[in-house]
């Protein structure tokens, strides 16, 4: 639960700063708190849905990512017209900031993995030595 709380406020941050970037050079002055509370309960959602797809098994690398980014492709979809995100920016904003921030949480989810891979194996280093 702690990892999904951590992961859920590191892809609010990702999706926020993402945000303020775009707004930037469109000529944005600000952005409400409401949006910022809206993107908080988008991340719990997209955490939720990398969990659930962490319990299929899908044999492929790419379509897995690809399922998972359509998932949370639509996800924003659907609620850019709840939120009325819509008035705001147009879907292939939406869509492009849904790529960017999918893009970097990739990425830091591939150094994450290879960190932890390479923790296991200097355990395993140390337990030979004891043995």
């Amino acid at each position: 639960m702690k990892r999904i709380i951590r992961n859920a406020l590191i892809t609010t941050a990702l999706i926020l700063l993402t945000i303020a970037i775009w707004g930037y050079f469109l000529g944005a002055e600000s952005i409400y708190i409401t949006t910022v509370m809206q993107v908080a309960l988008i991340a719990v959602a997209i955490q939720g849905i990398r969990e659930m797809l962490k319990k299929i098994e899908i044999p492929h690398l790419m379509l897995e990512k690809t399922i998972e980014f359509l998932c949370i492709a639509a996800l924003i979809w659907v609620s850019s017209f709840i939120f009325d995100w819509v008035a705001s920016f147009s879907l292939k904003v939406l869509l492009m900031i849904t790529l960017i921030v999918y893009v970097v949480f990739y990425l830091l989810d591939r150094v994450k993995t290879a960190n932890d891979i390479e923790e296991i194996n200097q355990l395993l280093k140390d337990s030979d030595k004891r043995k």
